[in-house]
């Protein structure tokens, strides 16, 4: 099974209302999804729906979200459009669908795209305890330059890594 970026460009009601169901789903972010929207109309930040490929192009069946954020004017070493850096945010698989080797291949789609339009590095923010999900992206090379950060996340007190990968 393949998958697909749908990019997100004008949200229209139905988009919107997808992305807050998916992030539902994983349990966090759903009230960050119109920040997310008005910070893409201003072109700082790119979201995508994960599709899978499917015979009936007509009916997609979305699966995920990740987005690519352009530029974090208080985060720079995470996101800065004059040093062509970006931070991948926001995957989401959902939970029938994980195992399958899916989220490596919307990070490796997201990746293609960055490197497109001349993103040279792309930063992420990950969980310290997930060593399952950092074991992955370092397998897709990106590699750890951080210490520990305390979360800024709303209602979550552990510590995050971030990593990086140049394109």
């Amino acid at each position: 099974m393949g998958i697909q970026l749908h990019e997100i460009v004008n949200a229209a009601p139905d988009e919107v209302a997808t992305l807050v169901r998916l992030r539902q789903e994983c349990g966090w972010d759903a009230e960050s999804v119109p920040a997310w929207i008005a910070s893409a109309q201003a072109g700082d930040r790119v979201n995508f729906f994960v599709i899978t490929d499917s015979e009936d192009v007509s009916k997609p069946h979305i699966i995920g979200m990740i987005s690519l954020v352009l530029d974090l004017p208080l985060e720079k070493h995470m996101a800065d459009k004059s040093m062509f850096r970006s931070e991948l945010q926001s995957l989401f698989i959902s939970s029938t669908f994980r195992g399958k080797g899916l989220g490596e291949q919307t990070v490796l789609h997201t990746e293609k795209y960055a490197r497109e339009r001349g993103i040279q590095e792309l930063t992420l923010h990950v969980w310290s305890g997930n060593k399952k999900l950092i074991k992955t992206y370092k397998k897709l090379g990106y590699t750890q330059f951080t210490d520990l950060i305390p979360s800024t996340w709303p209602g979550w007190d552990g510590t995050t890594i971030g990593m990086r990968k140049f394109l």
